[in-house]
């Protein structure tokens, strides 16, 4: 589990570093914070592969 936690986060980081260079980008194009203010939601939303495998391992109660 400890790998599939250092992936959330990286993915974290990520998404932090990318929200703050939507800053710089506003000035530069309003479009591309926006895309970057719907992008990062949307990869959360994404399900996880290896959350579903150890997931799929469980019974369901």
């Amino acid at each position: 589990m400890t790998s599939y936690h250092r992936k959330i986060q990286r993915k974290n980081f990520f998404s932090l570093l990318t929200y703050a260079s939507s800053v710089g980008f506003a000035f530069v194009s309003i479009y591309i914070s926006f895309a970057i203010f719907i992008l990062i939601p949307a990869l959360y939303f994404l399900p996880e592969k290896q959350l579903a495998k150890v997931n799929g391992d469980r019974p369901q109660h």
